[in-house]
């Protein structure tokens, strides 16, 4: 790696940061109030889902929103059911 590439390069954090903001804006654009109200966590395009959800369909929907953005390499959904 070049000492340009070393310094245009994203750091990991600004990486994770700017993706879990991706995160969160495509979860409050399915309009489903409870999915702004979920915890996530990113970590190198692994992203965590958690909190509690009122029907699988709400789990569902913030899964398949979150798969569809391209820098998600994988969801770990785990939203509860109440």
């Amino acid at each position: 790696m070049s000492d340009e590439e070393r310094v245009c390069a994203p750091s990991v954090e600004e990486y994770n940061r700017s993706l879990l903001r991706q995160v969160r804006r495509v979860l409050r654009g399915t309009g489903y109030l409870a999915l702004r109200q979920i915890d996530c966590r990113v970590e190198n395009g692994v992203v965590q889902l958690s909190g509690d959800v009122p029907s699988f369909y709400c789990k569902q929907i913030a899964q398949t929103a979150v798969l569809a953005l391209k820098r998600v390499r994988r969801v770990e959904n785990c939203l509860r059911v109440c």
